[in-house]
């Protein structure tokens, strides 16, 4: 199976000031890029530019066309195997100071489901905080089931937790600005099964976008 990473790029079309990046020059930027990233130039076999229609549901846009947000699909080989990546650019014809507002904002639910392990993740291109989280388990067996939060990798101590003899859903809030996260990171849910034998896990994350 390919293996698939995702990095991201932010770069600003200055069209205001009569700048403007062609088709070369894009791809020529990107490929500056992923040099950067141990990728060698003479091995990018394509670069392409992704329909907005078939963006990858793992990452999480919001408001797409006010963003002018393009994904490219970079694929190269390396050691004789074909791989993928994804570079995330963002255009826009001003470049204005962001407005941060911590009373003002919209949400987000990042959908996950699956039995073990990691079950998902997105890609986050937002600024924002997670504000809740809520989980539903089917299995069987006598004990409980963890289903927790991951922050690129790290847990953040936001947990769902199913026991056998109650409810087959557990939920958590949480007040804004205590987990925060950042264009780049990665959030994920981790489900520990504890031997148990799972049928399905679907899990929640309401997040608030700044």
């Amino acid at each position: 199976m390919d293996k698939k990473k995702i990095i991201v790029v932010i770069f600003f079309i200055l069209i205001f000031i009569g700048v403007f990046i062609s088709a070369q020059e894009t791809e020529d930027y990107i490929s500056s890029f992923v040099e950067k990233q141990g990728i060698e130039k003479n091995s990018i076999k394509n670069i392409s530019e992704i329909n907005r229609s078939s963006f990858p549901k793992q990452i999480l846009i919001s408001n797409i066309e006010e963003n002018n947000v393009g994904i490219y699909e970079v694929e190269y080989s390396e050691e004789g195997i074909d791989r993928n990546l994804f570079v995330l650019s963002y255009g826009t014809q001003e470049i204005e100071e962001a407005e941060t507002s911590f009373m003002e904002g919209n949400y987000n639910y990042l959908t996950f489901e699956g039995q073990e392990g990691i079950i998902g993740e997105y890609l986050m291109v937002d600024y924002g905080s997670i504000v809740g989280f809520s989980s539903s388990v089917s299995f069987s067996g006598v004990g409980k089931v963890g289903i927790e939060i991951y922050k690129n990798g790290n847990p953040l101590g936001l947990l769902n937790e199913i026991y056998s003899e109650g409810t087959n859903y557990d939920y958590e809030l949480q007040s804004e600005n205590i987990n925060l996260f950042y264009p780049g990171d990665i959030i994920s849910v981790f489900v520990n099964s504890n031997n148990l034998n799972i049928q399905e896990v679907n899990s929640i994350v309401k997040v608030k976008i700044y």
